[in-house]
C-alpha cells in the first residue's frame, strides 16, 4: 500500500505533490511512510524556524504567511515562546502518526479530501 495519494481535489493535489518535492521523489506513489515522516520533520522545522525568525529577517515573512493561514496556532500566537525547543512539542503535535491501533482510537471515518479512513 501505498503511503500517499494525489486526488482529484487541488488543495490535497497541491499538498501531495509538496510532498513529493520534499521527499525527492517523481511521484506521490512513491512516497513512503518512512519518506512522510521526513517531511514532518522539515516541515516542524520550517515552521519552527519562521515562529521563532527575528522581525528583520526573511524567515520572519514565512512567520506572516503562517499568521495569515494559521492565526489561531501556537507558532504564530503572540505569547508563543522564542525558544525553538520550547516551541517545538507544540508544532511537532501536529505532525504526529495517527495511532491507529488505539483502542480509544475510535471508529473510522472517511478524510475529507481522499474517502480514505481515519480516525
Amino acid at each position: 500500500m501505498t503511503a500517499l495519494l494525489a486526488t482529484g481535489h487541488p488543495l490535497q493535489r497541491a499538498g501531495a505533490w509538496a510532498a513529493v518535492v520534499i521527499a525527492e521523489r517523481d511521484d506521490p506513489r512513491r512516497v513512503s511512510a518512512a519518506d512522510l515522516d521526513s517531511v514532518s520533520s522539515v516541515l516542524v522545522d520550517d515552521v519552527l524556524a519562521a515562529a521563532t525568525a527575528p522581525k528583520d529577517s526573511s524567515r520572519y515573512d514565512w512567520w506572516k504567511v503562517l499568521f495569515a493561514l494559521y492565526p489561531n496556532s501556537k507558532a504564530t500566537h503572540s505569547k508563543r515562546p522564542s525558544d525553538p525547543n520550547v516551541l517545538r512539542p507544540d508544532i511537532e503535535r501536529f505532525f504526529a502518526r495517527d495511532s491507529r491501533d488505539s483502542p480509544e482510537a475510535g471508529p473510522m471515518r472517511p478524510r475529507t479530501f481522499c474517502n480514505a479512513g481515519t480516525r
